[in-house]
Parts: C-alpha cells; sequence; structure tokens
C-alpha cells in the first residue's frame, strides 16, 4: 500500500479508515474489468485485493470487532476463490503462449482444452459478480470505509497494535524457513509464498506508522514472493504439459506433435532451476531489515 508520509502517533482507528478506504477504492477500480473478463487484470487486481483485505483484517484484528470481521473475511475468501481459479488459468495460458515457437508451434489441442476451461470460469466468475452475496459484500466494504466495526482499543497508537503484530509474524515466517533446510519440495515452496504473502501485506500496512524499516522489509518480501510465484506458474505449467504429452503419447504416431512440447519442457525446467535458487536471498534481506524494527521496540 501506497503512503505519502509516515504518521507515528497515528490512531488505529484513524488507521483502519485508511486502510479500508484505500482497498475500497481498488476495488470499484478493477470490478468492472472484472465483469467484463476481456482483460485479465481485472480479475487479477480484484483477487489481489480480496487478499489483501483479508491479511489486513489479520492485521487489524486487534481492534476491530470479532463477528464483522470474520463474517467479511469468509465472503472475501468465497470470492477470492472463485477469482483465483480463472486467474490461475490466464496466467497458464499466458505462460504457454510466451513458450510457444512461431517456427514450431504446439498441437492446437495443447490450449483447446485449457480456452474451454477458462471459458467456464469467466462465466462462474461474472454470476458470482452478479450475485446477491457479492452484492452484500460490496455494500459491507463500502461502509467499512468509512465506518470500520471497532473496539474501544481503536483508540490508542497504531504503532502499539501493529509493531507487536508484524515482529511475531515474521519470527514465525523466519523459523518456518530455518525449520525447511536446504532441499525444498516445489509442493512446501508453494505453501510458504503464502505465508510470505501475508507477512508482506502486514508489513505494508505497518510501513503507513512505522515507516521506511517495515517498507524495506516489505520490499523485500514481495521480491521473494515473486520469485515463488514464478516457479509455481512453471510448475503447473510443466505438468500441464506433461499430462498433455501422457494423453498423447504413443497414441499419435506423429513425432512432431510431441516436439514443441519437449522442447517448452526443457526452457521451463531450466527456468525452474534459475527460480529454485533464487528465493533466499530476498528473504535475508528482509530478515536483516526486521532486526532494526526489533532494535526500535527494545530502544
Amino acid at each position: 500500500m501506497r503512503h505519502d508520509a509516515v504518521i507515528e502517533d497515528t490512531s488505529s482507528e484513524a488507521l483502519a479508515r485508511q486502510v479500508f478506504a484505500h482497498e475500497l477504492a481498488t476495488w470499484f477500480k478493477f470490478d468492472p474489468l472484472a465483469r467484463d473478463g476481456h482483460d485479465p487484470e481485472g480479475v487479477h487486481q480484484l483477487r489481489v485485493t480480496s487478499r489483501r483485505l483479508r491479511a489486513e483484517l489479520g492485521v487489524l484484528a486487534p481492534v476491530l470487532t470479532r463477528r464483522a470481521t470474520t463474517d467479511l473475511a469468509t465472503d472475501l475468501r468465497w470470492i477470492g476463490t472463485i477469482l483465483g481459479r480463472q486467474r490461475d488459468l490466464d496466467v497458464l495460458d499466458e505462460l504457454l503462449t510466451r513458450l510457444e515457437h512461431v517456427e514450431a508451434p504446439f498441437d492446437a489441442s495443447v490450449f483447446s482444452r485449457l480456452r474451454r476451461q477458462r471459458d467456464t470460469e469467466r462465466r462462474r466468475v461474472r454470476n458470482a459478480l452478479s450475485s446477491a452475496r457479492y452484492q452484500n459484500l460490496a455494500r459491507d466494504l463500502a461502509t467499512w470505509a468509512i465506518a470500520p466495526p471497532l473496539r474501544r482499543r481503536a483508540r490508542r497508537r497504531a504503532s502499539e497494535i501493529l509493531r507487536p503484530n508484524l515482529l511475531s509474524g515474521l519470527s514465525a515466517l523466519f523459523e518456518h524457513v530455518d525449520e525447511l533446510g536446504p532441499n525444498v519440495s516445489d509442493e512446501l515452496l508453494h505453501r510458504l509464498r503464502i505465508t510470505i504473502k501475508r507477512s508482506r501485506y502486514r508489513a505494508e500496512v505497518a510501513a503507513i506508522v512505522l515507516g521506511p524499516t517495515a517498507e524495506a522489509v516489505a520490499k523485500d518480501l514481495a521480491k521473494a514472493q515473486s520469485v515463488l510465484g514464478d516457479l509455481h506458474d512453471r510448475v503447473v505449467a510443466s505438468n500441464y504439459l506433461r499430462n498433455w504429452r501422457a494423453s498423447r503419447w504413443p497414441v499419435d504416431a506423429d513425432v512432431s506433435e510431441r516436439e514443441p512440447v519437449d522442447v517448452a519442457l526443457v526452457e521451463l525446467g531450466d527456468e525452474l532451476t534459475t527460480l529454485r535458487r533464487a528465493w533466499r536471498a530476498p528473504l535475508a534481506r528482509a530478515r536483516r531489515h526486521s532486526t532494526a524494527l526489533h532494535i526500535d521496540t527494545n530502544g
């Protein structure tokens, strides 16, 4: 989340209003694009906002009423799951399109099933965004931007709430990374990416009142998340192409159908090798930057 100035003595109430107003503006900016369905960015940004909001609810949970927070988080998870299914297929289509060489195109069946699935998910997204449940969610978000359901402790300084929340989350993250060891499966790295993403969103909110150090942590976590996201996308693409190859070969005798997919799998394998080495460095930087937050607490 971008912020114009650090306000160290801002109240938790003021921070909550700022966070939800920002997310509401983003939500309604991309809602029309997601409904239209022609620009994948609409679904992508709406999904990101739903995930960010869920993380921010966790950050601000100490100053928000529990029942309202639980209900909103449930609805955000619901719409985020629906948007996510389309987004995952959009990303897979984009990646396979990039891997396809003009001089050696894929067999048409590589894309045909995928694009039928995308069309199905687009319809599901449109139906969800036209549903009564979604309309209620949109109204709730508008209400929260104006008057979030706050507890009395919301009058306290936001830094008193955010700093311990962020530090405990970061400590748990780094302990988890240490426990993973040197050789980590792609499935565990996918789960780690989700954990990093939550910590990143929390750091971005905290940066509004904790300043440049928290912002530096957020940027480092974003880089690690990006690497692991690229890795996951390529794992999914590799599995998709291998499954296609297994379903078509050796039934199809024409080797030319299989060869472009084999070339793409080699390229994906090279990229995966690089990405599997690259995620630790930004996490190490995030850990170094987080040390300053501990020093500020103890000082």
